[in-house]
């Protein structure tokens, strides 16, 4: 197993939208004069953030520190069963600029899937020292959540948007008690995402969305409305 890595820096640019609904938002994005179009096809996204025991990401990512990072597992489609395989992402942000590694996880069993420790074996795989082993160290997993996304990318290549909607957040329990004590949030999440080299390009798409840019962390809103931080 391969550690996969990104290190191209990108710009994030999130938009929360509250008076438009997930048809509405993405005919403005088929509207836009760039000619958008569809990148891949809907799909749910299913995340596991891990954190310290002082939640020193979550604080980290609230007062909005230069250099920080987030630790997360994420698949695709079902909660359960896993049918495509678990990545361990680590994002890692500098500035107004991010970048992102990957390691591919072995899928847990069913019967284990509830296991915050079945969730983490597969770093086992990867040799003591390496940057995945690091990355986890003295962090558990502390909250799910879970969207549906579509994806859109301009004709040349150079930006692409994901509209999320359907946002659910679970604590870190069992199946039946995080079903259960699930917490959603009403509105549409549009994030505009490119390369550190476009940006002097970027008032090209934000100048014809009706809408600004405004910081927003789905981790942060799971942890504040789930434990009340």
């Amino acid at each position: 197993m391969s550690e996969a890595q990104g290190k191209r820096y990108r710009y994030e640019r999130k938009f929360v939208i509250r008076s438009h609904s997930r048809s509405e938002t993405e005919g403005l994005i088929r509207l836009h004069p760039t000619r958008f179009v569809v990148h891949y096809p809907q799909r749910w996204v299913n995340n596991i953030y891990l954190d310290s025991p002082n939640w020193r990401h979550y604080a980290d990512n609230l007062s909005g520190t230069g250099e920080r990072t987030k630790v997360r597992i994420r698949w695709y489609g079902d909660l359960q069963p896993v049918t495509f395989p678990p990545l361990l992402e680590i994002k890692m942000r500098k500035g107004h600029v991010g970048t992102k590694e990957r390691f591919e996880l072995p899928a847990p069993k069913v019967s284990e899937s509830t296991s915050p420790d079945a969730w983490l074996s597969g770093l086992q795989s990867y040799k003591p020292g390496s940057r995945a082993r690091l990355a986890c160290l003295g962090l558990e997993p502390v909250i799910m959540n879970r969207y549906l996304r579509s994806y859109f990318i301009s004709p040349d290549g150079a930006f692409r948007i994901t509209v999320d909607t359907g946002l659910s957040h679970y604590p870190f329990l069992g199946v039946s008690e995080r079903l259960r004590q699930a917490r959603k949030e009403d509105k549409v999440i549009l994030e505009l995402k490119y390369d550190a080299e476009h940006d002097p390009r970027v008032s090209e798409i934000t100048g014809h969305l009706p809408i600004r840019p405004e910081k927003n962390s789905k981790y942060v809103s799971g942890v504040e409305l789930l434990y009340g931080h």
